[in-house]
Formats: structure tokens, C-alpha cells, sequence
């Protein structure tokens, strides 16, 4: 995926969390009207903003595998010597 963050792109992220515009701020730490104004297209997010936005993504994607999984699939992991 590409590393611009357009309104379109940080609304799907939100949406895909099952956030508000207010859940996502908090979330993140920046105010609500930060994330209208993205949303809005009026401002990208700032660099900092963008790393918590992308931190949210990867986790997002994360939670999508495991939930696709089916529920006797159990991860495999590494055995320690």
C-alpha cells in the first residue's frame, strides 16, 4: 500500500476499526478536529500522526488474518532449545 495518507485512506482505517472521528483521535493522540480536517481533505496528517496511523494499519491487518483463520487453527510457534 502506498505511504500517502489522502481522506479517504485514514477514513477506511477508522472505519475498519469500528471507530468515531473521536474514538480515532483519542487513540492516537491528536484532537477531533485533527482528523475532521484529514478526513475532510483540507490537511494530511503529520509525519507523527502518519506513524500512529500506519501503527494502527499494520495491527488492523493483523486482527483481519487471525479473525480469517478458523477457530481450531492454532498458531504454530517456535520451540526454544
Amino acid at each position: 500500500m502506498t505511504d500517502q495518507w489522502d481522506s479517504t485512506r485514514v477514513k477506511a482505517l477508522r472505519e475498519a476499526l469500528g471507530l468515531t472521528q473521536e474514538g480515532l483521535a483519542r487513540k492516537i493522540d491528536v484532537t477531533l478536529s485533527a482528523v475532521q480536517s484529514w478526513e475532510a481533505g483540507r490537511y494530511m496528517p503529520s509525519p507523527l500522526a502518519q506513524i500512529s496511523l500506519r501503527r494502527l494499519e499494520r495491527l488492523a491487518a493483523k486482527d483481519r488474518e487471525r479473525l480469517q483463520r478458523p477457530p481450531w487453527a492454532v498458531e504454530e510457534k517456535e520451540e526454544t532449545p
